[in-house]
């Protein structure tokens, strides 16, 4: 702390760990004894202390704002900090978990290499080869109150024929 800004502090009457509610109210004070229109004796002393009092009041909450600024981006660093710590951690994930993929990749073609090797050069079918069975023609509508006659057990009409399947859209009748 700067000797100016002390002089400052005792000019107001606070200390420094004064909060600045305490600050403006000890400043308040002061003003209201010294201003001008309090004091009828001699005005030019008046206005040299008036002057005095609200240049270390500015002195004092220009020093709280730059403290406060300071906080503040102090804050901010450290934030980023921690953020660039989590965006490296995360891609530092990333890299492992896209470097086990490429392994396990890796394993699996090996193996079905392995495995072709074994049973000749036949391929394997896999899950992702499979397509869904088409109908090679649509139904007539004799051929579905007959199926859903079967799957339900009961006769079924052409109005309810007609309706939009909702209710039973997810069942194949096969």
């Amino acid at each position: 702390m700067s000797p100016e800004l002390k002089k400052s502090y005792a000019l107001l009457g606070v200390s420094p760990q004064d909060d600045a509610a305490t600050v403006k109210a000890a400043w308040r004070r002061l003003v209201r004894n010294y201003h001008p229109d309090q004091v009828k004796t001699d005005l030019d002393e008046a206005n040299k202390r008036l002057a005095e009092i609200n240049a270390a009041f500015d002195a004092v909450r220009a020093a709280e704002k730059r403290d406060a600024k300071a906080e503040t981006y102090e804050r901010l660093r450290k934030r980023a900090r921690e953020q660039a710590l989590r965006r490296e951690a995360a891609q530092a994930r990333a890299a492992a978990e896209e470097k086990a993929k490429k392994a396990a990749q890796k394993k699996r073609e090996q193996a079905a290499k392995a495995q072709q090797g074994k049973r000749g050069s036949v391929p394997q079918a896999s899950n992702t080869n499979m397509r869904p069975v088409q109908l090679s023609r649509a139904w007539s509508a004799e051929e579905t109150l007959a199926a859903r006659q079967a799957a339900f057990g009961f006769q079924t009409s052409r109005t309810f024929l007609q309706t939009p399947l909702t209710r039973f859209s997810h069942m194949k009748f096969v």
